[in-house]
């Protein structure tokens, strides 16, 4: 399955940039991960919540309540899965 770019963002910001106890809030990922709006404004946790919902339902995230995410066994596997795509499809191309 291939993930979105959106998708991707929050995965490697999960995998990369959560450290200590491996969870992390929406808010804080809309901000980092989603990065600016063409209006110049951070995106936020309702832009992160959305995409969470979806990795959640893949099993490639998983939500501990209140609203803390980290990323899962299967969401680290799917990352190398796309960059190993990405990386046939590059030796493919001319």
């Amino acid at each position: 399955m291939r993930l979105t770019n959106n998708q991707l963002a929050v995965l490697n910001y999960l995998r990369n940039y959560v450290v200590l106890d491996g969870w992390a809030r929406p808010t804080r990922i809309g901000v980092v991960a989603g990065g600016r709006t063409s209006g110049g404004l951070y995106r936020h946790s309702a832009w992160a919540c959305r995409i969470l919902r979806r990795l959640v339902g893949l099993g490639f995230a998983e939500r501990r309540d209140p609203g803390m995410y980290r990323i899962t066994q299967q969401g680290r596997l799917a990352l190398y899965d796309d960059v190993q795509a990405d990386l046939a499809q590059a030796e493919v191309t001319p």
